[in-house]
């Protein structure tokens, strides 16, 4: 039989060219552009889809950009300070199988150019336990999320870029509403006891990101002027949120006073995550937000009250970037987020048969009692006694006076007071036949 020539690679310019090969089969490889875009007053995470004809430092920035770059950093300890002339980076040499940190010292955004051969992928990715990952993208489309982890997602417990975007299986959260993108860097940690090595889909496996509108249609509208993103964030999910809340309204993120993040409610039934943004003082430079350990304080912003109202939270995760994440449930009581005087409010329900709901503000710590009289005067029952801090808080009556017996229908005084003030509303118990009646004539 005939001898078939052999076959490969026989362009001189491709990577891969073969002498030997005298049938060209397609499979030449060459050097590809990539653009990365570098936004300034933000700390980048960023990575590259090449292998870099250079490596080099002066090869990656060129004279021209390496004096917009105050710093770049990675997982390893490997940091480039060109103004320090500092560079511990392996070699020398800025790498590619890495996601990077990434400071501008310009004050415009810049786009970075890098000519490299495409990097495989099938190139194998370590993910390590107990240590935060700096990831990078390989693919050079979008994918989705799910299709990216699909293999290891019970593995994951976070993944985060620098736009405030967030990957939580276990709680079926996801806000990247584009997938993840080329030129993108990641942060990931793992939930598991062992390392993990990884590789991309490729092929029939891989399939591109279609966007959705969450990240938009949950955009804050009352406090976008006051949030700064610095590429620092903290992400926090609600599986519950309760009380006063209606849809279009905003749910804020404080520490010390300062706003940190805001969500616009679209579905006060839904899980509501979003991410709060922490400072970056480093090299001079000098970024607003929380500070590792501040305590995360939510407030509610009521379109129909037309102020910030009081979040009664229970959270695991209390304090800002001491966990990978913040997760929990909230109340929002009719109280105003920042007290500044001495509130009672109406009981609910009122009529009421058995127990009934009592709300309160104080502005400061005090001592404080809560009493329910009847007509006479006669003290039924005290509800509060003691020293209390600032805050809103509410207190269920069970209807039961001193002696533990069910009281009678009638009208009741409940009052709050501390040494420089008294308050005092009326509330009224019926018997369950009238409420009844009560309710059904509210109801039709």
């Amino acid at each position: 039989s005939q001898l078939q020539p052999f076959s490969g690679c026989t362009d001189e310019a491709a990577s891969n060219y073969d002498a030997d090969a005298l049938l060209d089969d397609g499979t030449c490889v060459y050097t590809v552009v990539q653009d990365v875009a570098l936004q300034a007053s933000l700390l980048n995470l960023v990575s590259l889809n090449v292998d870099p004809l250079d490596a080099t430092m002066g090869g990656i920035f060129g004279s021209g950009l390496e004096s917009d770059i105050l710093i770049a950093s990675d997982d390893n300890a490997g940091f480039y300070v060109p103004s320090f002339f500092i560079n511990t980076f392996a070699g020398g040499l800025l790498p590619s199988d890495e996601g990077l940190r990434l400071f501008l010292s310009s004050i415009e955004d810049i786009v970075l150019s890098v000519e490299g051969y495409p990097i495989s992928l099938d190139t194998p990715l370590l993910l390590e336990v107990t240590k935060i990952n700096l990831m990078p993208y390989y693919p050079t489309v979008s994918l989705s999320v799910e299709e990216v982890f699909a293999g290891i997602a019970n593995d994951v417990l976070i993944l985060k870029d620098d736009s405030g975007h967030f990957y939580v299986p276990s709680f079926f959260v996801n806000t990247f509403s584009d997938g993840m993108l080329p030129g993108k860097g990641y942060s990931v940690f793992l939930s598991g006891l062992d390392d993990i090595t990884f590789t991309y889909p490729s092929g029939d496996d891989a399939r591109m990101s279609s966007s959705d509108s969450y990240m938009a249609s949950t955009a804050s509208l009352m406090y976008a002027d006051e949030i700064v993103q610095t590429g620092i964030s903290h992400p926090i999910i609600l599986t519950d949120l309760d009380g006063l809340v209606d849809q279009g309204d905003e749910l804020v993120a404080y520490a010390n006073g300062q706003v940190v993040g805001a969500t616009r409610i679209m579905d006060p039934d839904a899980t509501i995550a979003f991410a709060a943004w922490g400072a970056y003082n480093e090299y001079g430079v000098n970024l607003p937000g929380y500070e590792l350990g501040d305590s995360i304080e939510l407030r509610l912003y009521s379109l129909s009250e037309g102020r910030e109202l009081y979040v009664e939270t229970e959270l695991e995760g209390s304090l800002y970037g001491m966990t990978p994440f913040t997760s929990g449930r909230a109340n929002v009581l009719l109280g105003d987020a920042v007290p500044v005087s001495y509130e009672l409010t109406q009981n609910y329900p009122n009529p009421f048969n058995p127990s009934t709901t009592i709300g309160f503000t104080l502005p400061g710590s005090s001592n404080v009692t809560l009493n329910i009289y009847d007509l006479t005067g006669r003290l039924v029952t005290n509800l509060v006694s003691g020293h209390m801090e600032e805050g809103v808080y509410e207190v269920v009556w069970n209807g039961l006076d001193n002696s533990g017996s069910l009281v009678s229908a009638g009208v009741y005084f409940y009052t709050l007071e501390s040494k420089d003030m008294i308050l005092t509303k009326k509330m009224k118990a019926i018997p369950s036949f009238y409420l009844l009646l009560f309710l059904n004539k509210r109801l039709f």
